[in-house]
């Protein structure tokens, strides 16, 4: 349980930096100072960056907090059985998170330059690696891409389909499903529901 026990101290220490920039915010904003030539507060925005700042502070925490939900799961047989496959299939599953990572890459940059000034979705490089995300799980508009070039667009959606939906999407799943079964085989005996301690 060290790992654990450090990660409740860091939490704990997230926590009071948390409140400290609450307090800082509450602070900016209660000395806010007028001006009435310009009718204008002409600090508000050094009130609203600490502002910004503790929001975001709250949402790491937060996250932290539900991160902090693993110890339990991994009290649970039939959660254990989940995280020790992802634990199994961490080293490929690495590799595949860097192929698709790249492949990313290649189309977004191969859509701007080909259809970023005719399809909003691939307008700049950022939205266009986004979209190719967004695509492999709500699919892309082939009529959109027909039309922005009747060669290079249908070229383009065979190759995104091909590579990202059947073949690399195909891999994660199965790496997983072999992993999982891995799993299962050195867990052969069975695994009896248990539920986690209260000293968790």
């Amino acid at each position: 349980h060290q790992p654990w026990d450090m990660f409740d101290v860091v939490l704990s220490c997230c926590f009071l930096l948390l409140v400290a920039l609450r307090i800082q915010a509450a602070v900016a904003f209660a000395s806010l100072n007028f001006d009435p030539t310009l009718r204008m507060y002409y600090n508000f925005a050094h009130a609203v960056y600490w502002a910004d700042v503790a929001e975001g502070a709250t949402a790491w925490v937060a996250m932290c907090v539900w991160a902090r939900c693993v110890k339990f799961l991994h009290e649970l047989s039939w959660a254990r059985v989940i995280l020790d496959t992802l634990i199994h299939a961490m080293l490929p599953l690495g590799g595949l998170c860097l192929t698709l990572l790249l492949s990313l890459l290649a189309f977004a940059h191969t859509g701007l330059v080909a259809f970023g000034s005719q399809i909003h979705d691939l307008r700049s490089f950022s939205v266009s690696l986004a979209s190719c995300f967004r695509f492999i799980f709500t699919g892309m508009r082939y009529e959109e891409l027909r039309v922005a070039g009747d060669v290079l667009g249908p070229v383009y959606y065979i190759a995104f389909k091909l590579w990202m939906v059947l073949i690399v999407v195909r891999f994660f799943v199965a790496v997983i499903l072999d992993s999982y079964r891995q799993v299962m085989q050195e867990n052969r005996g069975g695994l009896a529901l248990t539920f986690p301690p209260l000293s968790a």
